[in-house]
């Protein structure tokens, strides 16, 4: 595999420092210079003079340019994990309330709407159902490193932790398939959202790879006797109105799922809730999208993780 155009700028740049080329105190090409030089974009070269910043060889200041940093002593104590700043979207009120139970490494939890850091101090965490556009250009302006936690991959040059949406169409067919056999049944799913937690772009994800897998996916339907099938919401509100209104035979092959961002041990917990109403989870673990931020080295290399929806059983 190649190696990435920005690498090859940082590898190149970095040899010309240790050579002496660039001497400690100098002043190295400026991102414009260094795209000329290469042929590449500005975007390109600000990447491999952050890296060369994140690794403590150059020092960047904005409006002055980029310097060479003087060598520094060697420290034989092992330096400690770097504190890294969550930033939750107040739109999941749940992920809020079960913070305290995870086993995290050192972090502070501040509301999305908070201020941001006006210059590189720690790495910074976003957790959002959405795309919060004007975080993330205000971190990127600022040189502050950060890995965008949603529930939809996003087609960003970003360290992203996303939840794996295509899988739960395959953990859903999967299960559906144990309790159907041979005969197939029709898949509805509810992608209307009414609430600050609905994820459109996650639910359509989740819609279209549904769709791959069972052929067809209908919309829900209006009627107070729904048709034998598998029904699939995102909400617990709107799946609990749709079964009062139900008056279908016990006897009927209806099946109902609903999908869920919640720690483990609270899934379970629901899910023993809504046995009685023959419903099943499925789960993507908010806990597990925040301890997966331990593999992210703080920088802005590429680096992408997901965490695989759970199927929860409710034993």
């Amino acid at each position: 595999m190649a190696e990435p155009r920005y690498r090859q700028i940082e590898r190149i740049v970095r040899n010309r420092i240790t050579a002496g080329t660039y001497p400690p105190g100098s002043q190295i090409p400026t991102e414009k210079e260094l795209a000329a030089e290469f042929e590449v974009s500005l975007i390109t070269t600000k990447r491999a003079l952050t890296e060369l910043a994140d690794q403590g060889l150059i020092s960047r200041k904005r409006g002055s340019g980029s310097f060479v940093k003087p060598p520094t002593k060697k420290v034989l104590e092992t330096p400690a994990a770097p504190l890294r700043t969550y930033y939750l979207d107040p739109a999941l009120p749940f992920l809020w309330q079960t913070l305290h139970t995870a086993p995290l490494p050192p972090h502070r939890f501040l509301a999305l709407s908070d201020t941001l850091p006006e210059k590189k101090t720690n790495p910074v965490i976003l957790v959002t159902p959405e795309l919060p556009s004007e975080k993330i250009y205000s971190l990127a302006n600022k040189d502050i490193p950060f890995v965008l936690a949603t529930t939809t991959q996003h087609s960003l040059p970003v360290p992203q932790i996303t939840f794996a949406n295509a899988e739960i169409a395959g953990l859903l067919h999967e299960v559906t398939q144990l309790r159907t056999g041979d005969s197939p049944l029709p898949v509805y799913y509810d992608d209307a959202g009414d609430t600050p937690l609905a994820d459109q772009a996650s639910a359509q994800a989740r819609y279209l790879g549904m769709s791959q897998a069972f052929g067809t996916v209908h919309s829900l339907p209006i009627t107070n006797d729904s048709p034998a099938g598998v029904y699939v919401f995102n909400q617990r509100n709107r799946l609990l109105a749709f079964l009062r209104r139900q008056k279908h035979a016990a006897a009927q092959r209806v099946y109902y799922f609903l999908i869920t961002y919640l720690p483990t041990t609270a899934a379970v917990q629901l899910q023993q809730d809504m046995l009685p109403w023959g419903v099943q989870l499925i789960n993507f673990d908010w806990t597990a999208m925040l301890l997966a931020t331990k593999a992210w080295s703080g920088t802005m290399a590429p680096w992408q993780q997901t965490i695989p929806p759970r199927f929860v059983t409710g034993g």
